[in-house]
């Protein structure tokens, strides 16, 4: 048997949610289409050649070992959001039956060739990732979500880098574990397109206190994304200008 080199790979899988569920013969075809064209479109998009990416379809997706040349904040970045971009054009195009909503799993850690593919922990961690409870919940649970990514801690080091990836600030850390198969570890979770969630507030914190003198009050508490908080006494006004919060007791804003 020959040698083959220990060497340490980044590895990415894809899996299409419910690619199975309702879907007819000819529809589960074209969605492997367009998914193939979506990953294809993003590698270029991102400078990188997918075409030299050892791939093993899986029908609802694929795992990929990627080349030791590829840029790795390319891959956790431009890619991700082109990808992000690419399903979100899509699926306002497409009827249920050929959307697309996608998880995506990434470590990088050891892997060898053997006889029949690859002797990998990488491989077998990036699988777990892509199956965990906590990617198929937090994608199954965020409508405006189209993609769902959860990295290893390995691969979270390449997001801190800050090197034209993705913001660190959009990661949440959470837990993977599968005892029936002796798995757990750390990992982040990105939603692309979804509201990240806050952390829960400190211990003791009281919502709808009296404000101190000088403070806004609960009725004028600021936006921040998709998620606020306001008083008892307030409303939202949205136009297609700004957004307000008014106070219905006095009017303001």
């Amino acid at each position: 048997m020959s040698q083959s080199p220990l060497v340490t790979r980044c590895v990415i899988g894809a899996d299409i949610e419910k690619y199975s569920q309702n879907r007819k013969i000819r529809q589960q075809e074209a969605v492997q289409h367009y998914l193939d064209e979506m990953l294809q479109e993003s590698a270029e998009a991102a400078g990188l050649d997918r075409g030299i990416w050892d791939r093993q379809p899986e029908g609802d997706g694929e795992v990929a070992v990627i080349s030791p040349e590829c840029d790795l904040s390319g891959l956790v970045g431009l890619f991700i959001r082109t990808l992000e971009d690419r399903l979100a054009l899509h699926n306002e195009d497409h009827a249920p039956g050929t959307q697309i909503r996608l998880r995506v799993a990434m470590h990088i850690g050891l892997l060898k060739r053997a006889s029949l593919g690859y002797a990998s922990p990488a491989l077998v961690t990036v699988n777990r990732l892509l199956n965990a409870d906590v990617l198929r919940t937090a994608l199954r649970e965020t409508e405006e979500a189209d993609l769902a990514l959860l990295v290893s801690p390995e691969v979270h080091q390449v997001v801190e880098a800050g090197v034209d990836g993705l913001r660190p600030r959009r990661f949440r850390e959470v837990f993977v574990e599968d005892p029936a198969k002796g798995f757990a570890s750390p990992a982040y979770l990105y939603l692309a397109g979804g509201t990240q969630p806050r952390p829960a507030a400190p211990a003791g914190t009281r919502t709808g206190s009296p404000s101190a003198p000088g403070t806004p009050s609960p009725a004028a508490t600021s936006v921040y994304g998709q998620q606020w908080n306001v008083g008892p006494n307030a409303h939202i006004q949205q136009s297609q200008g700004p957004m307000y919060i008014t106070d219905n007791r006095t009017g303001e804003r």
